[in-house]
C-alpha cells in the first residue's frame, strides 16, 4: 500500500497492525512464535525487522489499543471493521468455564 507522505513523497507500507481486530486469549493458550525456526531466511528477517519496529513503538500500540478499548466499553459503540470487545470476552469467559 502506498500512502501520502507529502505533495512530493509517498510511503510505501509493507505490514499493518489492525489493534481495532484485538481479541482476547487466555494466559496459557498461545505460543511466542520463537523466529529462529522460520526456514525461511527472508520471511524470518521480515519477522525480525517487524518485531524490532513494533518494539520501538510498543507505548504507543499499547496506548491506542487501550485508548479503542475504552472508548468502545464507555460508549458502547462498535464501529464498522471493528471487533466487539464485550462479546468476545464473554464467549473468551465461556470457553474458560467449559474447557479448561
Amino acid at each position: 500500500m502506498i500512502k501520502p507522505f507529502s505533495d512530493s513523497q509517498v510511503i510505501r507500507i509493507m505490514a499493518a497492525l489492525d489493534i481495532k481486530k484485538m481479541v482476547p486469549v487466555p494466559e496459557g493458550l498461545y505460543t511466542r512464535k520463537d523466529f529462529t525456526n522460520e526456514p525461511d531466511q527472508k520471511y524470518r528477517d521480515l519477522l525480525q525487522k517487524e518485531y524490532r519496529f513494533c518494539l520501538g513503538i510498543q507505548q504507543g500500540i499499547l496506548d491506542r489499543a487501550k485508548a479503542i478499548y475504552k472508548e468502545q466499553k464507555e460508549s458502547g459503540k462498535i464501529y464498522k471493521f471493528y471487533c466487539d470487545y464485550g462479546l468476545l470476552e464473554d464467549a473468551c469467559d465461556k470457553y474458560l468455564n467449559n474447557y479448561l
